[in-house]
């Protein structure tokens, strides 16, 4: 299994890396690569801090008039596979910094840390940190300054025509994510044992297609398509790894009074170096008188270009097993009903084909929360 391997920018600032923390009963196991310079135990008491992390069930802008639902990872590398937690002092120097990893599918994970009370931290979290990233945060080291500004500003960037991750063929890639949160410890005199309730964003949006020859609504007489190729436009070619001035509805801080604890976010920005490009899936889909669905292993980043279109090319067939056309044809582009991509969406969008051009209707889900409930009797 490959970890991320996604291109490593430095520069703005980055978004908040997100945990669901809880107390956990469980069975997964976890393998603990923590720092070997974690600080001896001090003199004055410590308090146990215990951090439940699962993935959010966010992305939906509900502005708009999409789905309420909230979706579960569909590929098993929408799971946490690794997952670093870096807590900070509130003078800025680093209390813990480690790396778990989890030998199985997780959605939810529970750690305790031996912290100083009395404090409010900063902590920040990353599952599946990508491998170009891995020396400079494993590089964060505990009692040192924490580089807030380097850790705000790394960056997932892919190349014109490329996706952010293709887990199509045998090769595997971990979804990234993050968020970042501030929690306050308890006092030893209040007791010293404490459960923090976080969660963790992916850094990747989801796009899955159908196609279909006319509908009762938008009748067609012809024999089908067959699609080769479908564009999308003004998608982002990078995004921070953390999510940058995100908000949440309900806030990240207040618990979720969805039954699947899901949250929608609301606003976000994206790097100034974001530049939108098109993205082309290579298809071969047979567009007939029933839905024909596609849903590929594939992840772009976040972008928040304010339109998005769709184009389609195509040969009609002539009910000879032959085409009406030598080649392909571009249908499009149609403009798609979608305001904004933000990271952790799955977007559906279902195309209705004539030989007038395509109809297609958008449908947006965010991801189900990933609840790990392991002990592992740290």
């Amino acid at each position: 299994m490959k970890r991320c391997k996604l291109h490593t920018i430095f520069t703005l600032k980055a978004l908040t890396a997100a945990l669901w923390l809880v107390l956990a009963s469980g069975m997964v196991s976890c393998a603990d690569n923590g720092s070997p310079d974690e600080p001896e135990a001090p003199d004055t008491p410590l308090a146990e801090l215990t951090l439940r992390v699962g993935a959010l069930r966010s992305g939906d802008n509900r502005a708009r008039s999409q789905s309420d639902e909230f979706e579960a990872p569909t590929f098993r590398h929408e799971n946490i596979r690794f997952l670093r937690i870096i807590i900070v002092h509130p003078d800025g120097t680093v209390e813990h910094n480690r790396l778990l990893t989890f030998n199985g599918r997780t959605d939810q994970v529970s750690y305790t840390f031996k912290v100083t009370p009395g404090e409010t931290k900063q902590i920040y979290i990353v599952g599946n940190e990508p491998i170009s990233m891995e020396s400079s945060l494993a590089g964060i080291t505990v009692g040192s300054m924490f580089n807030k500004s380097m850790v705000e500003e790394l960056m997932l960037s892919r190349a014109t025509g490329v996706p952010l991750i293709d887990n199509t063929g045998t090769a595997q890639t971990w979804v990234p994510m993050s968020e970042h949160f501030e929690v306050k410890v308890i006092d030893i005199t209040e007791g010293n044992k404490q459960t923090a309730n976080l969660f963790v964003t992916r850094a990747a949006v989801k796009f899955s297609f159908s196609f279909k020859a006319g509908t009762d609504e938008i009748p067609y007489g012809g024999h089908g398509f067959e699609v080769s190729k479908i564009k999308i436009s003004n998608i982002a070619t990078t995004e921070y790894l953390f999510p940058h001035n995100t908000v949440y509805d309900p806030a990240k801080e207040l618990p979720s009074d969805n039954p699947l604890q899901g949250r929608y976010i609301t606003s976000y920005t994206t790097p100034a170096t974001a530049a939108p490009t098109d993205f082309t899936y290579n298809v071969a889909i047979d567009a007939g008188s029933a839905f024909t669905q596609f849903s590929p292993a594939i992840y772009l980043p976040e972008s928040s270009t304010g339109k998005y279109e769709i184009s389609v090319a195509v040969r009609e067939k002539d009910g000879n097993n032959g085409y009406l056309q030598s080649a392909p044809i571009w249908f499009g582009p149609k403009e798609l009903d979608i305001k904004d991509l933000p990271r952790n969406t799955h977007v559906y969008i279902n195309t209705t084909l004539t030989n007038s051009g395509i109809y297609p209707k958008v449908t947006i889900e965010p991801f189900k929360e990933i609840v790990l409930s392991p002990d592992f009797g740290f």
